[in-house]
């Protein structure tokens, strides 16, 4: 008996982007029911549009080849930041794209509006490669290699991650409090009003109140939720307080 002949693979779900031309076929519940093909495309496989995107199969080989580019921008763009440190945008610089990452960097990026430079920030030996870190340097070594990972797709295997120096530094005090610390943190959005601020503020002041005695402001948690409660002091023009939270984020960040 012949073999049967081999099928080509199917793919369990459709992977769904957002087509080139930036309008995403849509069609609504009562006019799918009453004329499937009123106002949207299928392929073969019977795929439809879903929430403002649209299957890979609609777009055609010439469009596919924009993927790649999609994710080229991602991965090699910076975010841009004013002098308040705040996001503004992101933009692609090819020149510093060039620059490999270590979690112990010589170098940083810094904005002069949409101007980017890279400084030093010690010695640098002749010879020695320039480096920036892509992540927030100041985590924990697992915490680092999981965002690496997840992000960048490769495992630093620079000395700070060898010999995970400094992260009992990091993650000293009390477990329990700095948990409590880092879900709060991580719970906390940016807000959007003068009332969500004072939110903000009230829940960083509490946590930072109990926790005066059980962590130092060495640990990164209970470092961000200082930074969290300056922002929270500037937005709301409490300055004095505001000066206190910056100051004690001065020894640590050093």
């Amino acid at each position: 008996m012949a073999a049967p002949a081999a099928s080509s693979p199917q793919l369990a779900e459709p992977r769904w982007v957002v087509p080139h031309s930036g309008h995403p076929f849509t069609i609504s519940a009562a006019e799918r029911q009453s004329d499937p093909s009123q106002g949207s495309k299928t392929c073969k496989s019977g795929c439809i549009s879903h929430k403002g995107l649209v299957c890979k199969c609609l777009l055609g080989k010439q469009n596919l080849l924009l993927i790649p580019l999609f994710l080229q921008v991602t991965c090699n763009c910076f975010t841009i930041s004013n002098g308040e440190m705040q996001d503004v945008g992101v933009g692609l610089y090819p020149s510093m794209s060039l620059l490999n990452h270590s979690c112990d960097p010589n170098c940083v990026i810094v904005f002069e509006g949409y101007q980017l430079l890279l400084h030093s920030i010690r010695e640098i030996q002749i010879g020695e490669e320039l480096t920036i870190s892509y992540i927030e340097s100041l985590m924990p070594t697992n915490e680092r290699q999981k965002q690496l990972m997840r992000q960048y797709c490769f495992e630093c295997d620079c000395l700070l991650c060898q010999n995970q120096e400094k992260d009992a530094e990091k993650l000293a005090g009390e477990e329990h409090a700095w948990k409590e610390v880092k879900d709060a943190v991580n719970e906390t959005k940016y807000p959007k009003s003068k009332e969500e601020w004072e939110q903000v503020l009230a829940r960083c002041q509490n946590l930072l109140s109990s926790d005066m005695s059980r962590l130092p402001d060495t640990n990164i948690y209970q470092l961000k939720m200082l930074d969290c409660a300056m922002d929270a002091c500037i937005n709301l023009e409490c300055w004095e307080e505001a000066l206190y939270y910056g100051s004690r984020t001065l020894g640590p960040y050093r």
